[in-house]
């Protein structure tokens, strides 16, 4: 099609690329091809075969990297193909990858990144309607991870700082930063005490 150009002649195989752009003729040499399925990348609506075309791809070339569509905060190709529900490992079964959750501290009620008296001071302000202790991580403030958010969290938070012979030391995420994998969380919108 280009007499005095080695390099544009024709695309007999179909795949969107000049069978010379090498210089001559030679169909399965026409062009880059990365994920090596064949069809030049130019050509190829999904260069890394990860299953999300190039144009919702947001590393094309990738195919650990595609996007988040379903909002988790993990990449849904981080498996190698596009696979939301299996986009991360999920520790606590929530449906939710363990990189999109809110990571906090047991204990840490008001999220300064420690634990002392203030804290079961909050589970009680809160527990009594006080407009001074929203909780943006109720999580942190069951502090025995029994799902609920009642006095018994105060109470075992007290026993534990004042060492009682009886107390025992909050259940995990505790003392550092983590997610729950307990009974059952009551969420974490946010949480300041993590890096």
């Amino acid at each position: 099609s280009a007499p005095l150009d080695n390099t544009v002649c024709r695309d007999a195989d179909g795949d969107g690329c000049d069978d010379c752009s090498s210089g001559t003729d030679a169909p399965n040499n026409d062009g880059a091809d990365n994920d090596g399925d064949g069809q030049c990348d130019s050509g190829d609506p999904d260069d890394d075969n990860d299953g999300v075309a190039d144009g919702d791809d947001s590393a094309p070339f990738d195919n650990t990297v595609c996007r988040d569509a379903d909002g988790d905060g993990c990449d849904d190709c981080s498996s190698g193909t596009d696979n939301p529900a299996n986009d991360g490992t999920d520790t606590d079964g929530d449906g939710i990858c363990d990189l999109g959750e809110n990571m906090f501290i047991r204990g840490d009620v008001n999220g300064n990144g420690y634990i002392n008296i203030a804290d079961a001071y909050g589970v009680l302000l809160h527990l009594f309607g006080s407009p001074s202790m929203p909780l943006v991580c109720k999580d942190s403030a069951d502090i025995n991870n029994d799902g609920a958010l009642d006095i018994s969290d105060a109470m075992f938070l007290y026993s534990a700082l004042m060492g009682l012979p009886s107390s025992s030391l909050p259940p995990a995420p505790f003392p550092d930063c983590g997610i729950d994998i307990g009974v059952g969380s009551l969420g974490c919108d946010s949480y300041a005490g993590c890096p």
